[in-house]
């Protein structure tokens, strides 16, 4: 089976094979219903009657972001202790699957580092929101599980402020309050936490150049236009 990451526990697998119906029901044991957001839309299929189930069972004793994966020709269910646990867990599955057809088999994973993360610059380098979910739907492939968003520096600030506009003003990019709440969903749909860095004291002349009276000196700066 071609993963990535290669699960660390045990991989089984059978005779038979699991076709995709048009529709799936699913039976959801004391989850949050978004943990299943991401694999319907993956695979593009949604809830509905169907003799297909999707099971999503509750297992307190497993290690947080573990799972049990079992593909049988007519359901799929998943043992997990969490959301995050269900997510990676469907993830395996929309690896495994080709052609609406995923082989039938047990799997058992769990991460080795519970810390997984990217940085990503947007306060030096402004990435619109629709990159940003992308870097997010790549990270959640591959289980990658903390975004670090930098959304401030001497470069910019790139959060939009209502009590302060002039932070947004100065920038020449920024994120609406809603893009960033959008952002903060989509990615936990995908058991992808996110970070924000502001930067305060150190590395806050985007902050001083719309407010240059929080300086010491008082006095008027630009915005930094290089790095450093």
């Amino acid at each position: 089976m071609h993963l990535l990451p290669y699960p660390s526990g045990t991989v089984q697998p059978f005779d038979g094979i699991c076709k995709l119906p048009n529709r799936i029901a699913v039976k959801n044991e004391g989850f949050q219903d978004w943990c299943i957001t991401a694999f319907l839309t993956r695979t593009g299929i949604p809830v509905g009657q169907s003799g297909f189930v999707v099971f999503l069972r509750r297992e307190d004793m497993l290690p947080a972001e573990a799972y049990r994966l079992s593909v049988q020709p007519e359901s799929i269910t998943v043992n997990a202790q969490s959301e995050q646990g269900v997510i990676w867990a469907l993830t395996t599955a929309v690896h495994l699957l080709r052609n609406g057809r995923l082989p039938c088999c047990e799997i058992e994973d769990r991460p080795r580092y519970p810390h997984r993360g990217v940085l990503l610059d947007c306060a030096r380098h402004f990435f619109p929101v629709e990159t940003v979910k992308r870097v997010v739907e790549g990270m959640s492939l591959a289980k990658l599980n903390v975004l670090h968003w930098h959304l401030s520096d001497d470069q910019g600030w790139r959060i939009e402020s209502k009590r302060f506009p002039k932070l947004q003003e100065i920038s020449g990019a920024f994120y609406t309050q809603q893009e960033i709440r959008e952002l903060v969903e989509y990615a936990r749909d995908r058991g992808v936490e996110v970070v924000p860095e502001v930067d305060a004291p150190g590395h806050a002349t985007g902050i001083l150049a719309a407010y240059p009276a929080y300086s010491c000196t008082k006095k008027q700066v630009p915005l930094a236009s290089t790095g450093g």
